[in-house]
């Protein structure tokens, strides 16, 4: 309990934990807003991490393919990127590609290793990738 004089009246004050308070606002504010910055050639991008269906490595930059068709080229390495998301939603199926799990849409065989994406995209799994991959989903 804080007491506080004002005006020759005393007052009442809660006490709260600073770091506790503080890191809470953050997080309430963060959830509203875009939390993934990427630097394309117009500047920093704010994206969120649900917009964006997978991305694709051209040898030292990274096109990422977004939900509304859009797509943006950033001159960072696609491991960069991936970095930048660090998120168990996304996989990095091919060395030259990663997924958002969430628009994963089918897995066509195990023989092939195709993956079919929401925005209609087939991106095949790498042989490396491919027991890491079947391993994160339950089969029924």
């Amino acid at each position: 309990m804080i007491l506080e004089k004002k005006h020759g009246k005393t007052f009442e004050l809660e006490e709260l934990p600073v770091k506790a308070s503080i890191g809470q606002n953050l997080e309430n504010r963060t959830k509203n807003y875009p939390n993934v910055l990427i630097s394309t050639k117009d500047g920093l991008k704010c994206l969120w991490p649900q917009e964006i269906i997978y991305a694709k490595a051209m040898g030292s930059y990274t096109t990422i393919y977004l939900v509304n068709g859009k797509q943006y080229t950033s001159s960072k390495k696609l491991k960069e990127v991936e970095n930048a998301l660090a998120s168990p939603n996304f996989f990095r199926i091919h060395h030259s590609h990663f997924i958002n799990l969430y628009h994963l849409e089918v897995i066509r065989n195990q023989q092939t290793n195709l993956v079919l994406l929401s925005d209609g995209t087939e991106l095949e799994i790498s042989k490396r990738k491919k027991g890491a991959f079947f391993a994160i989903f339950n089969r029924l």
